[in-house]
């Protein structure tokens, strides 16, 4: 019984040293991932919203001519020009950014373990308490020699 606890530990501990920098990476390109889709689904949303803009004035020429007088400080001679002193409307790419959710890496044991796992220090550390245990759980727990009982005549 001693042989497979003492032998099952050191082997849960190269299988750590083994598993959990791999599924630290596999989660961190994971998140990664996960930001990128985000960004790509806003900037699609934001390309949609310009074609909307620009099949407006398409079906109708008065905003696109109101928008270049705008642009250039033009005036009709019948109107007035009006100060408005407001805060600018934010930014549509910034509105859509902010409107998706962030992607929020793991947090949890197993992940700061796996933090941990990758340092080579650690695991070369842990590598030599797999490997002494192992070598221990061999010494200590080895079976009894064979005694061969010479025939009796």
């Amino acid at each position: 019984m001693g042989l497979l606890i003492t032998a099952g530990t050191a082997i849960a501990i190269l299988a750590a040293v083994v598993l959990l920098p791999a599924w630290y990476w596999r989660e961190k390109a994971r998140v990664q991932r996960d930001e990128l889709a985000r960004t790509v689904r806003t900037q699609q949303e934001y390309v949609g919203y310009k074609q909307g803009l620009i099949e407006a004035v398409k079906r109708d020429p008065r905003p696109n001519a109101q928008l270049l007088m705008l642009q250039q400080h033009v005036h009709l001679p019948d109107e007035a020009p009006v100060a408005v002193e407001a805060p600018a409307d934010p930014r549509v790419d910034q509105m859509l950014a902010a409107r998706a959710p962030h992607v929020q890496p793991p947090d949890h044991l197993v992940m700061h373990l796996a933090e941990r796992m990758i340092e080579p220090a650690t695991r070369r550390g842990m590598l030599l308490v797999a490997g002494v245990l192992m070598v221990l759980a061999m010494i200590m727990f080895q079976p009894p020699e064979k005694q061969i009982r010479e025939p009796k005549t």
